[in-house]
């Protein structure tokens, strides 16, 4: 063989090097994201929300799993997913007002302070409405005073 015929020779093997290379890189890349998805779904399971919010974690978190020296980094992932979780929890509590107290009636402002002859009143008026007469109905209001 001639120098040229080496020359075409070594090019057509360094060209099927490098497609041996990038197929080798996409296969290690799903590899990295399969694991990914385990783990993230591993970790997920033993938590308590929703599976729709989980499913959502999941595909979220597999896409910006750590890497490193070409293997995930499962420590540093758990943490993130850790981390989504708690993010997540602190989202889902806020949105939908977990922990507060809410629909109980009308709370009033802390320097306003209640009527107490509008109470009255309107006790006397609830009185007589019910058919007692004026007289009645202001003793009825007042209770056991």
């Amino acid at each position: 063989m001639n120098e040229k015929e080496l020359q075409e020779a070594n090019a057509a093997l360094q060209k099927q090097l490098d497609e041996t290379k990038a197929d080798n890189a996409k296969k290690q890349e799903a590899l990295i994201l399969r694991e990914a998805k385990d783990v993230a779904g591993t970790v997920l399971a033993k938590s308590s929300l929703p599976d729709v919010t989980k499913a959502r974690l999941i595909e979220n978190l597999v896409n910006k799993a750590p890497v490193k020296d070409g293997k995930l980094d499962v420590e540093a992932f758990g943490k993130q997913i850790t981390e989504a979780v708690k993010a997540e929890v602190k989202y889902l509590t806020e949105a939908t007002g977990i922990g507060t107290i809410k629909g109980l009636g009308e709370s009033a402002a802390d320097d306003e302070e209640p009527e107490g002859e509008t109470v009255q009143e309107s006790l006397e008026e609830s009185f007589v409405a019910l058919g007692l007469d004026e007289k009645t109905a202001k003793k009825a209001a007042k209770g056991r005073n």
